[in-house]
């Protein structure tokens, strides 16, 4: 049961970071609080999470 929550978690957390993704880099929403309704606690933990999952995804294309 402890391993299916922490796969859900990590599958919702992946899929935050796809829709923040193309809310900021497909649409160019510039929503001052869009963080907060994604469920991030401070603008630098979105760009901070974002900027994790970008590099992570550039080393497995390569």
């Amino acid at each position: 049961m402890k391993q299916l929550r922490l796969q859900l978690n990590q599958l919702l957390s992946d899929t935050r970071r796809e829709w923040m993704r193309e809310v900021l880099y497909n649409y160019r929403l510039t929503n001052k609080k869009l963080w907060y309704y994604y469920g991030y606690q401070s603008s630098n933990e979105m760009k901070e999470d974002l900027l994790q999952k970008e590099s992570k995804q550039s080393l497995t294309v390569q």
